[in-house]
């Protein structure tokens, strides 16, 4: 069975609350780089695995309900589509310069530890 996840915003505050199965560990894992296009987010997580680190991507989408609360989910109108598309398509590629990047830095420390 699936977990659930809602994320509440505070519009004047602009913070995000989130509510999930295992709350501290929510607190500590937070995004390494979030891209924004109106009210559609991508967020991309580093995690750590038995072969380094990996890299995944959460797509929501931001909507305020009757009573003018945020509210966050994680599916789409047809209408979000071509904006999505793009949000997914600069994202990876924010993505592989990100990991081009680390894979720089290592080699220079690498280089540096040789001298």
């Amino acid at each position: 069975m699936a977990k659930s996840t809602t994320t509440t915003r505070n519009p004047a505050s602009s913070s995000t609350k989130t509510t999930a199965p295992s709350e501290s560990d929510s607190r500590a894992n937070k995004p390494i780089h979030t891209i924004r296009y109106k009210n559609l987010r991508a967020s991309v997580w580093e995690n750590n695995g038995a072969n380094g680190p990996f890299h995944s991507v959460t797509f929501s989408r931001s909507y305020r309900d009757k009573d003018e609360q945020w509210h966050d989910v994680t599916s789409f109108n047809a209408g979000d589509l071509p904006l999505l598309a793009k949000l997914a398509n600069d994202t990876h590629s924010w993505l592989e310069w990100h990991v081009r990047r680390q894979r720089e830095e290592a080699r220079q420390a690498e280089n540096a530890s040789d001298r």
